[in-house]
């Protein structure tokens, strides 16, 4: 995971703001573990944007097409982010962390999703 930019925009109220990452993808996926709060995924804090909480996360496919986000909230502070495969083939197509991948499930454990690119818009708390 990492930010590689941003925008930050006021919203006309309150102490709200959107703000617009390009999101990478973790060198090393690990799947989503369901339980109280959920483990895994890929995780995004408020601290990591500098804000106080964040309230909602937009995400879209990913640059290349072979991924969604499916975001978790998991406090007003923390987030993981749900890879999910759009397509079936083996990504990356070879080297370390090339898992193959099915339509529709989650990215493998151990993919690595670092070519991956993700635009997420994030309505955070400033305030």
């Amino acid at each position: 995971m990492s930010i590689k930019s941003w925008l930050r925009k006021h919203a006309p109220y309150g102490d709200e703001t959107y703000i617009r990452v390009q999101w990478q993808g973790p060198t090393s996926y690990t799947q989503v573990t369901a339980g109280s709060p959920p483990s895994g995924g890929d995780s995004i804090t408020a601290a990591q944007l500098g804000v106080n909480m964040i309230s909602h996360i937009y995400a879209m496919a990913s640059y290349t097409g072979n991924f969604e986000v499916v975001p978790i909230r998991i406090s007003d502070k923390a987030w993981t982010l749900q890879w999910r495969a759009l397509r079936s083939a083996t990504i990356p197509a070879s080297g370390p962390g090339s898992e193959s991948q099915t339509t529709g499930t989650e990215a493998a454990s151990g993919t690595n999703l670092s070519a991956e690119y993700q635009k997420l818009t994030i309505n955070t708390v400033t305030g």
